[in-house]
């Protein structure tokens, strides 16, 4: 008996501690080693990589006129002397330039100024032309070698600093991390590791003591209670023989007895039983599970329970039963009994029931959605006759857009489409809806850019490369209302190398003169210099590929913008496989880059609602006297939602109500999620518009809206949108990155 229990308890628990051993110095600490190496490896690159943008925006003063390069450089010089960091503010950063010259050593004056091609470290390595020649390589990196110890010229260690290029004026900025002091920290973080695995060690080595007296003890009166239990047990074995039902029993820990009908239904013999316990034959859970483990054996007063459950055969297999568990007494002892009746053809019928409603409420959820959209078709047909039929002053729409296509001039077009606003403001005051009247608007849009794109072309000559114009923004979207500007680009197929500056003159003269011309018919300059007009977004193919790639797997703060119009883009004009193959290139890049999605969704979760404590909405007072909020920027982050979601799951629509319907058909988002963010946006959508077209006459469009102009369901239509809000990014949050919601 204490053979077998020493077997059976002592040894896994000496197992356990001997695997706890183990893990601890041969898993733990190395990883803790590895772990912490790699944290400050990457905090030695973002380090830097701060440190460069202190040049980059300094160089962006310059480039703006705000000073000139020397001064800019001088002042790049004066910060990173003085610029410190980690444990009494000892760590530093330095700058050389690619000959290399030292630029700037806070610790070691006196080698600015010098060549330091051959400068060595004691083991012959020259560390300043390795930094040149990473840089070249590949822009940044890490470098390995050995140097001084901070301000301690004779102490010299092994050191890991990453450098980092800086191409306009040709320096290399870098800092590093000792190796020795990331050594000792891991020295002393293993030396309290290891204190604490020995006092949980020496915590078990007792619990194991304690376990193995009680143990011992137990064991001896279970024998004991054995033999007592077997004596009683013959009284009752051919009362329960006879029974027409499947009757199991057991006391304590002596095995199981089954009458003939339940070994026949189990398939065991009446020795294998006897090696059984009641959970290797019977699916215990809910009633049963608790009934079996509130001390019965000793009070007798578990009721008589009875419910449906499973009985185990001895393949695996479970049958459908009604379980009947009351106690009886066996002598001195009381016994479980366990009466199972086959219910198997009943749960069989009850199964094809449940099949049979399923598929129903699947079939009435499709006729439901092909209800909505038919709803929806029959709406889009009602503002195509409207569009075709409804005459405002001398035009109908399907008249203007017809008169845009056949005019001779720019001059004319940007003359026509002063008819827009008068042409959108019958649409709202017919009850129009909000996503109709944004499609009426980006197609007048696209129909302008198409005849602008055609008049330059002509002025031009034929292009030189195939290539496509890119609509970005809310018209990408098709989201248009009367209060937007410009967000387009240029992307063309790569010329032959002797070609490629001509190439890029031309497309660069196209790209300006199609931005002047939608300047001049209302659709205003972008402040970010986001169009075609601007050389950084006129591109070759390879070079946007690169760039896209880039964005996707170096996100940094300043490009959340960018990728939040630039990813909403669609053809506009030229060739439709230059499009293809930049979608082509988001997808796959998004596909294993989880990082992009993270920092997308933190950009996201930083929009706070302009909602005080008491729920009313904050406003900004203007010089004209209003006060009020920007509508757009409520709605900026509804867009936002549903743009990480479509570019998650790989969905190519655009619009955002149209990515919601499609997360909401793949069951990527729960259907009244999706149903509740659409209502949501569409009335928010209605109201901007609404505000647009009753602006005095002469006032330009704005999304400034007061709220003292809306009803009372408006406004409260408004707080439940800053409510929705708030709950999308909690979802957010959790998806994308693993935490509750940050939101205020």
């Amino acid at each position: 008996m204490a053979g077998k229990f020493l077997v059976r308890i002592v040894l896994p628990t000496l197992l356990t501690v001997a695997l706890f051993v183990v893990a601890i110095f041969l898993v733990f600490l190395p990883a803790l080693e590895r772990n912490l190496m790699a944290s400050k490896r990457e905090m030695v690159r973002e380090l830097t990589s701060a440190a460069w943008n202190i040049l980059a925006n300094l160089e962006e003063e310059a480039g703006a006129g705000i000073m000139t390069r020397s001064e800019a450089k001088e002042e790049a010089i004066r910060q990173i002397r003085h610029l410190h960091y980690g444990p009494g503010m000892k760590d530093y950063f330095w700058v050389n330039d690619m000959e290399p010259r030292m630029v700037v050593h806070p610790y070691r004056p006196d080698l600015e100024g010098r060549n330091l091609a051959e400068q060595r470290d004691p083991d012959g390595k020259r560390l300043f032309v390795e930094f040149v020649e990473r840089v070249r390589q590949s822009g940044e990196g890490f470098v390995e070698y050995r140097w001084q110890w901070q301000d301690e010229a004779g102490r010299i260690v092994p050191k890991l600093s990453y450098v980092k290029g800086f191409e306009p004026w040709g320096w290399i900025i870098g800092t590093g991390i000792y190796v020795d002091d990331v050594r000792h920290e891991i020295r002393r973080l293993s030396h309290r590791l290891v204190l604490v695995s020995l006092g949980i060690l020496a915590g078990v080595s007792l619990l194991l003591l304690l376990v193995v007296t009680e143990g011992l003890k137990t064991e001896r009166q279970r024998a004991a209670a054995v033999e007592a239990l077997r004596t009683s047990e013959e009284r009752y074995r051919s009362l329960v023989e006879s029974a027409g039902e499947s009757i199991i029993m057991t006391q304590g820990d002596v095995g199981l007895y089954a009458n003939a009908r339940a070994l026949a239904e189990l398939g065991y013999t009446a020795a294998e039983m006897a090696r059984l316990r009641l959970e290797d034959v019977l699916d215990l859970t809910g009633e049963s599970r608790v009934g079996i483990h509130t001390g019965w054996e000793q009070t007798g007063e578990l009721p008589i329970l009875r419910h449906e459950s499973a009985i185990r055969r001895k393949d695996g297999t479970l049958v459908p039963a009604v379980l009947s568990m009351s106690p009886v007494r066996m002598g001195e002892k009381l016994a479980l009994a366990v009466v199972a009746t086959n219910v198997s053809e009943r749960r069989r019928l009850d199964e094809l029931r449940d099949r049979d409603t399923t598929a129903m409420r699947r079939n009435l959820d499709a006729l439901q959605r092909q209800e909505e959209r038919n709803r929806n078709t029959i709406e889009e047909l009602r503002t195509a006759l409207m569009l075709l039929e409804h005459p405002i002053a001398e035009h109908t729409p399907a008249r203007l857009f017809q008169d845009i296509r056949e005019a001779e001039s720019p001059e004319r077009i940007v003359q026509l489409n002063r008819q827009l606003p008068a042409l959108v403001k019958v649409l709202v005051e017919n009850g129009y809806k909000a996503g109709n009247i944004n499609r009426f608007i980006t197609v007048n849009t696209d129909l302008l850019l198409h005849a602008f794109i055609e008049g330059a072309i002509a002025r031009l000559g034929p292009p030189p490369v195939p290539f496509a114009f890119l609509i970005m923004g809310s018209e990408g979207r098709r989201e248009q209302t009367l209060c937007t500007d410009q967000d387009n680009a240029l992307v063309y197929d790569d010329p032959p190398e002797a070609e490629g500056a001509n190439a890029a003159r031309y497309f660069q003269r196209l790209g300006a003169i199609v931005c002047d011309w939608l300047n001049e018919a209302g659709y205003v300059y972008c402040k970010g210099e986001m169009m075609a007009r601007n050389e950084a977004w006129c591109r070759p193919l390879s070079a946007w590929l690169g760039k896209f790639r880039g964005w996707v797997r170096n996100l940094e703060a300043q490009d959340i913008l960018l990728t939040k119009i630039i990813f909403d883009f669609r053809w506009g004009y030229g060739s439709q496989t230059l499009v293809d193959t930049l979608h082509a290139c988001v997808r796959e890049e998004l596909k294993g880059n989880p990082r992009f999605f993270t920092q997308l969704a933190q950009d996201i979760l930083s929009y706070t609602a302009p909602v005080n404590l008491l729920g009313r909405i904050q406003l900004t007072p203007l010089a004209d006297g209003r006060r009020v909020f920007d509508m757009k920027s409520a709605m900026t982050p509804i867009v936002d939602f549903a743009r990480i979601y479509a570019l998650h799951r790989g969905i190519q629509e655009n619009n955002t109500i149209e990515r919601l319907a499609a997360l909401r058909d793949l069951e990527a988002l729960p259907s009244q999620t999706c149903a509740e963010v659409i209502q949501v946006y569409s009335a928010l959508m209605e109201m901007r518009i609404q505000h647009q077209v009753s602006r005095a006459a002469g006032a330009p469009p704005d999304n400034l809206v007061d709220p003292a102009s809306l009803t009372f369901i408006e406004r409260k239509v408004l707080r439940e949108a800053f409510a929705q809000i708030k709950c999308i990014q909690t979802r957010l949050s959790y998806d994308f990155t693993g935490l509750p919601g940050r939101v205020s």
